[in-house]
């Protein structure tokens, strides 16, 4: 049977998986797979820099990106208002994916501040915070939070240090790291021990627009599955895009930190 070009998310359970796209059969009923995405960004910290407006910006792209897919996703949603706690986004990540079944793929995008510092007894965490009230997200407490979700989990996160959520780039951890399953699939902008870096300009435009800024690792992800860009993460250009390829693209452009999957 013939099969068309599709551009849309999806991650097998096989090897590394294929992730954008997978060519479906023509005529393949388009309710067999339904995907959804819960793209969060935090802007303000009480005991780090702001990072106003990029992770604002970079959920946008992240917006964008999903939003290009040839099939839409079911869901695209992020929060109105800044999500401080980890019981705000386990009830956020239970109501968008609470209904996902063995064949879906659900998306969590975090950009934000990640801590990694075992010298210092500070052991991996990503900033959840409004500004105001400031918590930290361990990895056991992220893959708690998708405790009884079912289908293939997606989780990208941007921020420092960010690879000790998978045990990459750390010389010795006390415990196994998290996300064992196969139905994880994480990929990080960083190593355990690493910096990922952004650029902003917080004054707005005469408009009352947000500035401009990104997170380099958002930026290049983005680009690299997009149309705009002729979908350069598809390196033998057979119409799908698997992780390996698109860990591979990352690795090799994007030069300010190290993404581990």
């Amino acid at each position: 049977m013939a099969l068309r070009r599709r551009f849309a998310f999806w991650l097998a359970l096989f090897c590394l998986a294929a992730l954008w796209p997978f060519p479906a059969v023509r005529g393949e009923e388009a309710s067999v797979r339904r995907e959804r995405a819960l793209l969060i960004g935090v802007d303000d910290f009480v005991t780090q820099p702001s990072a106003y407006p990029s992770s604002t910006n970079n959920v946008y792209a992240m917006q964008e990106m999903f939003q290009s897919a040839a099939t839409p996703l079911e869901k695209i949603m992020f929060p109105a208002e800044p999500v401080s706690s980890v019981e705000q986004l386990t009830e956020l990540i239970r109501r968008v994916f609470g209904g996902a079944e063995a064949g879906d793929v659900s998306y969590l995008y975090i950009s934000t501040h990640g801590l990694y510092d075992p010298e210092n007894g500070v052991e991996p965490a990503l900033l959840l915070s409004d500004g105001q009230t400031e918590n930290r997200l361990t990895p056991k407490a992220l893959e708690a939070a998708f405790d009884g979700i079912s289908g293939t989990k997606v989780l990208i996160l941007d921020a420092c240090n960010s690879g000790a959520f998978i045990g990459k780039g750390m010389t010795e951890w006390d415990e196994p790291p998290c996300f064992l399953g196969d139905d994880f699939k994480v990929i990080t902008s960083s190593g355990a021990r690493e910096e990922s870096w952004y650029w902003s300009v917080d004054d707005q435009n005469e408009s009352g627009m947000a500035g401009q800024g990104s997170f380099y690792f958002t930026q290049a992800l983005a680009q690299s599955l997009s149309a705009a860009y002729g979908y350069p993460a598809d390196q033998n250009r057979d119409g799908c895009v698997v992780l390996s390829e698109l860990y591979e693209y990352l690795v090799l452009n994007h030069a300010a930190s190290t993404p581990q999957v």
